[in-house]
């Protein structure tokens, strides 16, 4: 059995269909109903933890712990390059829209991608459209 479990709920770069407010309480509650005596899961919650507010939100929530990802694409230790990293900082809420991602094309699966300087968003939902 599993003593880690991490609850991802659309964050970052990928979307889903269930957020980390429904998601994670619905996993703690399974994990507290299914515990073995004397063995315990801890649960993690992954998934638009790019402050530390929602870090502590996670946490107040019941997370054990909490991982991040694209929140660290900028950071000295990333291996991104100089200008992705420019460009990172530099994006708002308002750079970034939804298009079919490629491995999940054919089902309509959505991801963010940064649309500031690009055409790659709205090529792609109109692709996806047009296929459909």
């Amino acid at each position: 059995m599993a003593d880690d479990l991490c609850v991802e709920a659309d964050g970052g770069w990928l979307t889903g269909t269930a957020g980390p407010l429904s998601l994670l309480p619905a996993v703690l509650r399974l994990r507290d109903d299914a515990a073995l005596p004397g063995h315990w899961v801890h649960v993690g919650c992954a998934g638009g933890i790019g402050t530390p507010e929602a870090a502590a939100a996670a946490f107040l929530m019941g997370a054990d712990f909490v991982l991040t990802g694209s929140v660290n694409q900028c950071s000295v230790e990333a291996a991104t390059s100089a200008a992705v990293k420019d460009l990172l900082q530099e994006a708002q809420e308002y750079d970034v829209d939804t298009a079919p991602r490629s491995e999940l094309f054919e089902h309509g699966v959505q991801a963010r991608y940064l649309k500031r300087g690009q055409f790659f968003p709205a090529r792609a939902s109109r692709l996806h459209d047009l296929w459909r």
